[in-house]
């Protein structure tokens, strides 16, 4: 597999000037053989036992995501000056982690529960983190969606160049 990216690479490498290739390099995503991510030629995410991270090339900006879509949102509003909206998705994602987390320990926690109201509690922390892991995946998706959208317009505008 890695001959035919080569080529292909080279066949690319003849048919584009090198100006072409690094302006093209700034606006796509893709995935190198190793399975890390290199985004817009200045990010890169690689898998991790815990996760995905995220490193911003030429800078000291590191962050660790739960998912990978996430990492990507992120990147997205990042590149675009969202920073606010960045940074919301770095909490939430946080957040994300933390209540899977929690979510874990009240699972195993409620299963052994010796008396009644002991295990009454860990469901009802059970249940409570649950609602909470569904309005933070529901506010990720929003931003997902958002970012999608400055993506398609950015290629919609490189397109018609």
């Amino acid at each position: 597999m890695s001959s035919k990216n080569d080529k292909i690479f080279s066949i690319l490498s003849r048919m584009l000037s090198k100006e072409k290739l690094s302006k093209l390099e700034r606006e796509i995503i893709y995935q190198d053989p190793d399975g890390t991510y290199q985004l817009f030629g200045e990010y890169s995410i690689r898998k991790q036992e815990d996760g995905y991270l995220l490193t911003k090339n030429a800078t000291y900006t590191t962050h660790m995501f739960t998912e990978l879509k996430n990492a990507v949102t992120w990147v997205t509003f990042d590149k675009s000056n969202y920073i606010m909206d960045a940074a919301r998705v770095l909490y939430l994602d946080s957040k994300l982690h933390g209540t899977l987390e929690s979510l874990k320990v009240h699972q195993k926690l409620a299963k052994s529960g010796k008396n009644l109201e002991a295990r009454s509690i860990m469901l009802a922390k059970l249940n409570e983190d649950i609602l909470k892991k569904q309005r933070v995946i529901a506010e990720l998706e929003d931003f997902v969606t958002k970012a999608n959208a400055w993506q398609y317009k950015q290629f919609a505008l490189n397109s018609a160049k």
